[in-house]
């Protein structure tokens, strides 16, 4: 995907298509499911799944500041990238991610918007974490290490279980910015 554009109709309804390749020019707008194989990023373009539900085993934006906007569905693998701090991740409806988020390079930023729910099965690399509504990220036993800003939102942060760490970056840390956020620490 090198361009503007927008499908209504499913991609990979009966199996998952093998390569998603989104290209610096891309803005695209997929309204019904995705199910692809991979999610590969060639350039700084933006792909959005906000009205379907995407299925994919892997994400890399492979040192690209691109964007994938999802609105609700399953990674089943990792989100990566091959270069700290590029790459956005913007999460505006129910939504499961199985493998890890930027563990060896972090992404640039993970957004929790309003009425996003992320359930994070493993580790959280991404140099900010911001919430820009009433969403919420839940940890469970897995780790975060980056800085959280909910940004005056009424965002949670639930970190469930009793081997769960919050590692924030020397210049990050948790900014609450006047909002009703919640950070629910449970052991």
């Amino acid at each position: 995907i090198n361009g503007a554009g927008n499908i209504a109709g499913t991609i990979g309804a009966t199996n998952a298509i093998n390569t998603i390749n989104v290209g610096a020019a891309a803005d695209f707008t997929a309204s019904g499911d995705v199910s692809a194989q991979t999610i590969n990023y060639t350039g700084a373009g933006t792909l959005n799944v906000n009205s379907g539900t995407l299925t994919t085993d892997s994400v890399n934006f492979a040192g690209h500041a691109g964007m994938l906007s999802l609105g609700s569905g399953t990674i089943n693998g990792n989100v990566s990238t091959t270069t700290n701090n590029t790459g956005t991740l913007s999460i505006k409806g129910a939504a499961t991610i199985k493998g890890t988020i930027g563990a060896t390079n972090a992404i640039n930023n993970l957004i929790i918007g309003e009425g996003g729910s992320l359930t994070a099965t493993a580790n959280i690399g991404a140099t900010k974490v911001n919430y820009t509504g009433a969403g919420t990220l839940d940890l469970a036993t897995f780790n975060l290490n980056g800085a959280v800003d909910f940004g005056g939102q009424e965002g949670t942060l639930s970190i469930s279980g009793s081997t769960a760490t919050l590692s924030t970056r020397a210049t990050g840390g948790v900014s609450i910015g006047g909002g009703k956020a919640i950070v629910d620490l449970v052991n």
